[in-house]
């Protein structure tokens, strides 16, 4: 595996992290080599750049008025990994948030491309989060 410098990774994830942030899922998908793969942590795998942009526009349909905030990231090697979170819309009676966390780790392949994402959230706790919040997530629409 070639070994990319720091830099090299960064600026690629801060262009990436531009995106994410602003949450334009399907331009989210230009940062994929032609033979990604995407891992969800309730869907699997989705291979290719043309079946991750249609996976991140379906699968975040009706999500609009979410939030996945950065908590922190840090790089290894090839590697970018990302604390998130996942904030639903409302808040609690006693005002705290509806959040859980989430990790994405992201492959580095070179020329500001990412040839792997993998999400990693406790599907568990998500889905009492969301039932004690009263929402319905697009968990079978993809």
């Amino acid at each position: 595996m070639q070994k990319f410098s720091q830099s090299e990774l960064q600026k690629a994830f801060e262009s990436y992290h531009v995106v994410r942030t602003r949450g334009d899922w399907e331009a989210l998908a230009d940062f994929f080599t032609e033979n990604a793969t995407f891992h969800d942590a309730h869907w699997g795998e989705i291979r290719g750049k043309e079946a991750i942009r249609k996976f991140l526009h379906d699968s975040m349909v009706g999500l609009e008025e979410w939030e996945f905030p950065t908590v922190w990231f840090t790089f290894y090697e090839n590697h970018v990994i990302v604390y998130f979170l996942n904030r639903l819309p409302d808040k609690r009676p006693d005002g705290s948030l509806y959040e859980t966390p989430g990790v994405t780790i992201l492959t580095y392949a070179g020329n500001d491309l990412f040839s792997r994402q993998e999400d990693i959230i406790n599907m568990v706790e998500f889905m009492k989060l969301v039932e004690e919040a009263g929402v319905s997530p697009p968990l079978d629409r993809y």
